[in-house]
This record gives C-alpha cells, structure tokens and sequence, in this order.
C-alpha cells in the first residue's frame, strides 16, 4: 500500500496500492465475499484504515452508466482504543510519531505531534521499557 498527501483543497492522504500489493489483491477479492458471508461476522472486531481501505476495493462495484462520478475522501482512525476508566495515562498519537519517538530515543517533550493526559512519569516509564 501507497501512501500519498493530496494538496489543498483535499488535503488527505490518499491510498494505492503497489505492483506488489495489486498481485495480492486479486486473493484478497476472491476471499472477501466468502468472509462476508460468515455465520458470525465479528462485526466489532477493528480493522486498521488501511485493511478496511483494501476491504472496500474487494467489494466496489462499476457505477451505472447514468450516475455521476463522485469523489470521496474518508479519514478512517482505528478504533482499538484502551478504556480511559482504569488508566493512569492516555497518549494520544499517530502511529508513526509514536514509532519515531520510540526508535529514536528522542525526548517525550520533543514530540509536538503526541500529546498525553494523565501521570506522565507512567508514559516515561512505558517509553523507557519499549525503547530498543
């Protein structure tokens, strides 16, 4: 999968696949109608953005010829999210930022694009027993 910035008035991310991902597609197209079909969907079982991207492909269909083409942007977040109730912190965060900050040793403070609520030594310590 390609990710690629779109520019104003879009502003997103826009989503393709490679060559590499196109040859699996096909798999992934011919499985999608058998999962659908499942005696017990998990339908609150979480998909990361880019799966559920993958997914709408193996399920779109050609547009009549009457109708108007249309363009959509979707901003997707994964929803697999711990429950605040019995936390001591909550980090908010894309993905890579987290991955960059926990790679790079880089000091917490440093990250402008992580913001946390709660105990922040208990983010530290978490940063400081995940950190290679």
């Amino acid at each position: 999968m390609v990710r690629r910035k779109l520019h104003m008035p879009m502003h997103t991310t826009m989503y393709d696949l490679t060559d590499w991902g196109r040859d699996l597609e096909t798999v992934n197209t011919a499985l999608s109608p058998w999962a659908v079909r499942s005696p017990w969907p998990p339908l609150d079982a979480d998909m990361s953005p880019d799966t559920l991207v993958l997914e709408m492909r193996a399920h779109t269909r050609p547009l009549a010829q009457s109708a108007r083409s249309r363009r959509v942007a979707p901003k997707l977040t994964d929803s697999r999210v711990a429950p605040t109730g019995s936390l001591d912190a909550l980090v908010n965060s894309a993905t890579s930022a987290w991955k960059t900050l926990i790679i790079s040793g880089d000091p917490l403070e440093n990250c402008k694009d992580i913001a946390f609520e709660g105990d922040g030594e208990a983010v530290l310590a978490l940063l400081d027993v995940t950190r290679p």
